[in-house]
Parts: structure tokens; sequence; C-alpha cells
């Protein structure tokens, strides 16, 4: 969340998948238990965050894998990614990509709540 942008109370990064170093950050680990989980392995995006260049999750998949888990906290994430998109945005790919996965709607309301969809079109 930190790397796009979200302030909140922990820096961790999401991943898939462990890199091997990670130095003094920390990170959670996302099991890919479903098969579209494991087709966003193939959607990430190169950052350098301490130094070190690191494989992020792109916005899209990371958006689609906290309404997913929908939990408390993953719906304030998705809220604060609402909030200030990150550049690489596709919000029409990820309207698409949720439907799809049958998150259309609980991203539709996430949409609603954070205000004008025309506000939030990006890329």
């Amino acid at each position: 969340m930190a790397a796009w942008g979200v302030v909140r109370a922990t820096e961790d990064l999401d991943f898939i998948e462990l890199p091997r170093k990670l130095g003094g950050l920390s990170a959670d680990i996302l099991w890919a238990y479903k098969h579209w989980h494991r087709d966003t392995l193939m959607r990430t995006i190169a950052v350098t965050i301490s130094r070190r260049r690191l494989r992020l999750l792109h916005p899209e998949y990371l958006f689609l894998l906290k309404l997913d888990a929908g939990g408390p906290q993953d719906l304030i994430d998705v809220a604060g990614l609402l909030a200030s998109p990150p550049s690489p945005l596709n919000l029409l790919q990820l309207q698409e990509t949720a439907r799809r996965q049958r998150l259309g709607r609980l991203l539709a309301q996430c949409l609603n709540a954070a205000g004008s969809k025309e506000q939030l079109v990006v890329g």
C-alpha cells in the first residue's frame, strides 16, 4: 500500500511470493490459491524502494486481491487507493476484471463511496 502512496499504520509490502532478501522491509504474503491469483504474478511493476529493486503487483491486481479478501482493513486499503489512484491504474480494466472475478458489485460500492467515477479515471 505504501508503495502506491497510501499511508497506513504499517508500511509493509503485499507480495504473492516472497523475494529472497528484503533487508529491513517487512512483507505480507498473499497465498495464490485461486487460478486468477497466479495470473497476477504476470502483472507486476518494477519499483525501487529503500534502494532495492522490487516487483510489486500492478495496482489493478492489488485492488482485486484486496476486494477478494474483503476484510475491513482490505476495504480501507481500497478506499485509500481510490482516494489517490496510482498513476498506472486503468480503471476500465479494473472494472472489467473485477466483473469477471465476481467482484464488480463490491468495486462499484467502493467507487460510489469514493466519489464520482469520472474523477477516478486514470491511465
